[in-house]
């Protein structure tokens, strides 16, 4: 093996090291990513059931509200 075929054969060695390691970092941003992306998620699924509550909250006090208005004039025409 000449020289020059040595010096080609280490060049690619260290680019293949250097590729090796970015691809290990790349992993390790990938993994954080889905890591957040369950994060998001979750945060997303407890908030849908939180809304519900909410809009269940906020139907039943229109109900008990339109009630309270409808029956206020009833309620102050009655005898005292």
């Amino acid at each position: 093996m000449t020289a020059d075929e040595q010096r080609t054969i280490g060049r690619l060695e260290a680019e293949i090291e250097s590729l090796q390691k970015q691809m290990a970092k790349q992993e390790a941003q990938n993994v954080q990513i889905m890591t957040d992306l369950r994060e998001i998620r979750e945060t997303l699924a407890s908030a849908k059931g939180g809304w519900r509550t909410l809009i269940a909250v906020a139907g039943l006090s229109s109900v008990v509200g339109g009630a309270l208005v409808k029956l206020a004039p009833i309620l102050g025409n009655l005898p005292k």
